[in-house]
């Protein structure tokens, strides 16, 4: 009886139920052990169909209800994207994080060009592009008059429709190119390192799942770049520590032959074998 009214009882009800079974006396306190038994099937009961998170399903639905939910074929890119970032996570230097992001992100988002730009020292590097015809290649602008900079400075997405309409935009560096609207993402939110511009020759405003495709593939840059980084970073300290191996081993054979005229540079002749 307890158990079919707590289907349907308040919380302040369920839980004097559960005092008053917890207080079911053990085996030979007056009570059967099949009193017992039913006061440990009821407690379980209670736990699993009332002690839950808020928004929670209870736990026998748990598994039927992951079971059920529909698979995300909505975006048409997802495979290529995941792709993209592979590649990107297989990357060993800038150059080849630069590649793949030259070589795909354009097809993905159906853009008419693509730039990568690097932070250096105050400017912004155009190191990188793919497009319909040439953009900045090779040049270096202020970050304080190049939209590029803009974006790394703030860490925040830049969605132009209309670049005449825009005063960050230098319109002396973009009136000799198609560019007509754009999206510049950092690479890397907390202090970027670089950015990804998108341009379109004519005026629109591209749609959230081309942003979302943008920033995905930033961000996959970013951990590249990161990943590259401490790479790098290990294997100048890997070689720092070679050297003073090599260090110690000389300054041990120079105070062995100070020590004894008779070891006749063995020392030095060995070292490659210590």
């Amino acid at each position: 009886r307890m158990s079919l009214r707590a289907e349907n009882s308040s919380p302040s009800y369920l839980l004097r139920l559960a005092a008053h079974a917890s207080r079911l006396p053990r085996p030979g306190q007056g009570r059967c052990l099949r009193c017992r038994r039913v006061g440990v099937a009821f407690l379980r009961q209670l736990a699993a169909r009332t002690f839950r998170l808020p928004g929670q399903l209870p736990l026998g639905h748990m598994k039927a209800s992951v079971s059920l939910l529909p698979a995300d074929v909505s975006d048409p890119t997802l495979s290529a994207l995941d792709q993209l970032s592979l590649d990107l996570a297989m990357a060993r230097g800038i150059d080849e994080v630069m590649e793949v992001v030259r070589r795909n992100a354009r097809g993905l988002i159906g853009a008419d060009g693509i730039s990568f730009i690097l932070r250096d020292n105050g400017r912004c590097y155009y190191a990188d592009e793919d497009a319909i015809a040439p953009l900045w290649k090779g040049q270096r602008f202020p970050m304080d008059t190049c939209i590029s900079g803009w974006a790394m400075q703030h860490g925040e997405v830049v969605v132009i429709e209309d670049i005449d309409q825009d005063e960050r935009i230098p319109q002396e560096a973009y009136r000799p190119t198609f560019v007509r609207s754009l999206v510049m993402v950092p690479v890397r939110q907390d202090d970027p390192v670089a950015a990804i511009g998108a341009y379109w020759a004519h005026r629109h405003r591209p749609s959230p799942e081309v942003v979302r495709a943008l920033r995905r593939i930033a961000n996959s840059a970013a951990v590249a770049m990161t990943n590259i980084a401490l790479v790098n970073s290990l294997s100048a300290a890997l070689e720092e520590a070679e050297r003073a191996k090599q260090a110690i081993i000389l300054a041990m054979a120079s105070l062995a032959e100070t020590r004894d005229n008779e070891t006749a540079n063995h020392v030095r002749r060995t070292q490659h074998y210590l």
